[in-house]
């Protein structure tokens, strides 16, 4: 049954490509715009031959968010008569260069899923998370959350990192821009700085640490799952500049809640998928009813969210307005993240790729597309960073499969998850810099909980 509606799904999905590509190809509105029509009939054939029997949950979100970019996005700018939110797209060259690009990437990607294999995690069965109440790990996580509340109250620029689902400003899905608060120099820099490293943390583990101890204190399952959504709701209340890390965050948790009540999969799958559906819907009714998008509508709202978060080819082709390349662009790209990197080593290398970005396109606030920034530092070998990434997330999830350290599923599942979604929503900084100051202290601290934590297992 279930591999039936799996080929259906594909069936589907392969006919929409189609047929959104021909519907747009045979557009006869004055322009070039049209030609973003062979990006979901070729995404159509790529994703029919590249297609495998057994899909995990990697396979999926990548899949998935591949069909929006080059499938729906294409159809909605055709349905709002091409409109960008930012970047006018005024050469027929530079449109079909980032087409070609994109299905570069598609096939690449695609193909890596296709064939690759992981040999030594291959027949693992999911063992059971720990639940083990560490005395000293308790005591290390209260400290720095102590010192997380001492820093927010005595940084003024901190309360300002990031707003509830409540404030206004979420309407645009875009709290605080890191580049409007720069914390002063001398040791308020450094912990604005120290902030930001322990807020990425406790954000993600003291939730997890609370759910897994109402599973471990709670018996019955029904007031563990329900206290468990109520924890993972509050991320709302922290909206960041990066506003998906909200959603990539309740991903993680939510797997997490899965893995820790495996009987209750269905009712918890129906409850998160109705979660983010009606927070999809509160965002765009708020979008549209705000002064600076009241001129749009509905399908125009949804148009310019998925170009602004999903990079598609009005993004890319901003990548071509990039000025000759240089090493020093490369080397600011890498230092740039690196956590307290001034303090430590005060280099100064210039301006990175995704600041070139937004001052050659006169934007602000927009992504860089990934496959745009490898193009840039590799040519041919654009896809090398996607492809990359998305072999650790299939790497990383068959490892999560198999831990039964809590705190580790936590940080395998996010990194895994994260990787995947950075091909299509970040630039490879935004990735390195969340690895370097967040997921690495996740990483330290599993193993921390793992030596100290007393046996027993669920």
């Amino acid at each position: 049954m279930w591999s039936r509606l799996v080929r259906l799904r594909r069936w589907l999905s392969f006919l929409a490509c189609i047929t959104t590509g021909i519907i747009i190809l045979l557009d006869n509105r004055p322009g070039f715009m049209n030609c973003i029509g062979f990006l979901p009939l070729c995404h159509g054939f790529i994703q029919l031959i590249t297609s495998k029997r057994k899909e995990n949950l990697v396979d999926v979100l990548v899949r998935f968010f591949f069909f929006i970019r080059n499938c729906m996005t294409p159809l909605l700018m055709f349905l709002t008569n091409y409109e960008t939110p930012t970047i006018n797209i005024r050469f027929e060259n530079f449109l079909l260069k980032a087409i070609v690009l994109l299905l570069f990437e598609t096939i690449c990607v695609f193909l890596l899923m296709r064939y690759v294999k992981v040999p030594i995690l291959r027949n693992q069965k999911e063992s059971s998370l720990l639940l083990n109440n560490c005395i000293i790990v308790n005591l290390l996580l209260g400290v720095g959350l102590l010192i997380t509340v001492l820093i927010y109250f005595a940084v003024p620029e901190t309360q300002d990192t990031f707003v509830s689902i409540l404030d206004p400003e979420a309407a645009f899905l875009l709290a605080v821009m890191s580049d409007e608060i720069e914390g002063p120099g001398g040791i308020n820099r450094i912990l604005y700085t120290l902030f930001g490293f322990l807020f990425s943390f406790y954000r993600l583990i003291l939730p997890a640490f609370i759910i897994l101890m109402t599973k471990r204190y709670i018996r019955s399952s029904i007031i563990g799952v329900c206290l468990s959504l109520l924890v993972i709701s509050t991320q709302f209340l922290m909206i960041t500049e990066r506003t998906m890390t909200t959603l990539i965050n309740i991903t993680v948790l939510a797997l997490f809640v899965i893995r820790l009540y495996p009987n209750g999969k269905k009712f918890l799958a129906f409850g998160f998928g109705t979660v983010f559906v009606l927070v999809s819907l509160f965002f765009i009714a708020m979008k549209s009813n705000s002064e600076s998008s009241s001129f749009l509508t509905s399908i125009g709202t949804i148009s310019f969210a998925l170009q602004g978060y999903i990079p598609n080819v009005s993004n890319l082709v901003g990548a071509f307005n990039l000025p000759s390349w240089k090493l020093s662009y490369l080397l600011s790209d890498i230092y740039g993240m690196i956590p307290f990197r001034n303090t430590i080593f005060g280099f100064d290398f210039g301006v990175n790729t995704s600041e070139l970005f937004s001052e050659r396109n006169a934007v602000r606030g927009q992504i860089l597309p990934l496959i745009g920034q490898g193009y840039y530092h590799f040519g041919i070998l654009a896809p090398i960073l996607s492809v990359w990434l998305v072999k650790i997330a299939i790497v990383s999830y068959e490892k999560c499969k198999s831990v039964s350290n809590p705190y580790l599923y936590i940080y395998y599942i996010y990194l895994s998850i994260f990787a995947a979604m950075t091909p299509f929503m970040y630039f490879f900084g935004v990735f390195g810099s969340t690895f370097l100051s967040g997921m690495i202290v996740i990483f330290f601290f599993s193993k921390i909980y793992e030596n100290f934590s007393r046996n027993g297992s669920l």
